[in-house]
């Protein structure tokens, strides 16, 4: 039987619907900053996680993501949709280049170390620690690092008294910072609580000093509100936080941005101790003549209160000593780049 004949009459083809672009990830990350106050706590925790983790993105699947953020994966389409998306494949898309980068970087560290973690469970948990920890540290010499890094030591320096907080484990950095700027002579104040007193010591602070202020996930309430207690005083914030929507963040003047996750039950403190001690020796290399008078001063303290031991008595003079060599040190690194400037 003849099949009944088809019209050869050409159909209309439909075109195609142009590609919509999507936005650059430093927009959309922008974009989900400006807005996180108004999403729901789900879609914060998600759009959280979005910001602190941008290796991992592109990397594991939206259920493996969902799952290490303890949500339900239909939370991250929403927050996609939420930003202007189509759906979290865009968001995985904007990131590839993070992969690329991040992999590039660590790739033939990662390849070393794959044996060695796989022999013993305590050697494995040992490498994924420490190797986690130099990431995180490595991670404060990007360029936005760097950068936030000198904006906050150029706040402090111009600073009459550097006010300092942080608690549970954000004191040790803290701490380290106040005492590394006090015995290099500046002027610095720990707002710790003895008694409760912690904030009795801004009671004489001025727009003229500054609070460097320390905090992580989980936040401490006290730090959060006695922060805010001197951005209402009009003290400049600097801060030290692992999240650009840490409520630090928006009374800060100026923020370094650290990472904090670990394998352990604990966050890692590693890399906020590096950028406190960075702050520190910044402005204290910044300010050569009172750095000179606040060490010798200092060494003359430890050398009469016999601080340290060592078999015949403090060397005094080693920090002052110490402080002279880094100047030549660096002095040489800048003076040719300094001469190739004038020349050109």
């Amino acid at each position: 039987m003849a099949r009944p004949h088809r019209s050869t009459q050409s159909r209309p083809v439909r075109s195609a619907e142009p590609s919509r672009a999507l936005p650059s990830r430093s927009s959309l990350e922008k974009r989900l900053i400006e807005t996180f106050d108004t999403l729901s706590p789900r879609l914060q925790a998600a759009g959280r996680y979005l910001l602190d983790h941008p290796h991992e993105i592109a990397l594991r699947s939206m259920r493996e993501l969902a799952r290490e953020a303890n949500l339900a994966p239909a939370t991250l389409t929403r927050l996609a949709r939420q930003l202007g998306l189509s759906g979290f494949d865009d968001v995985k898309q904007l990131y590839a280049e993070e992969v690329r980068q991040y992999a590039a970087g660590y790739r033939r560290k990662a390849v070393a170390l794959a044996d060695l973690s796989r022999r013993e469970d305590a050697t494995g948990l040992a490498v994924e620690i420490v190797a986690g920890i130099a990431r995180q540290v490595d991670a404060l010499t990007d360029t936005q690092a760097i950068r936030s890094l000198v904006a906050g030591a150029r706040v402090l320096q111009r600073a009459r008294t550097i006010y300092c907080l942080g608690q549970r484990l954000s004191f040790p950095p803290a701490y380290t910072f106040q005492y590394i700027h006090s015995v290099a002579g500046g002027s610095s104040v720990l707002l710790d609580a003895p008694g409760g007193t912690g904030l009795d010591a801004l009671r004489h602070a001025s727009p003229a000093d500054a609070v460097l202020a320390i905090s992580v996930l989980p936040y401490t309430r006290a730090t959060i509100e006695q922060a805010m207690f001197a951005h209402h005083r009009r003290l400049p914030l600097v801060v030290i936080t692992d999240s650009e929507v840490s409520p630090l963040t928006k009374i800060a003047v100026a923020t370094i941005l650290v990472e904090t996750k670990s394998p352990s039950f604990f966050q890692t403190m590693a890399a906020v101790s590096v950028a406190a001690e960075t702050l520190a020796t910044m402005i204290a290399m910044g300010s050569p003549d009172t750095v000179l008078a606040g060490l010798k001063a200092s060494e003359s303290y430890f050398s009469e209160g016999d601080i340290y031991w060592s078999p015949s008595g403090y060397s005094n003079g080693a920090l002052v000593g110490n402080y002279k060599k880094a100047n030549r040190r660096r002095r040489a690194r800048v003076k040719p780049h300094t001469e190739r400037t004038k020349t050109t």
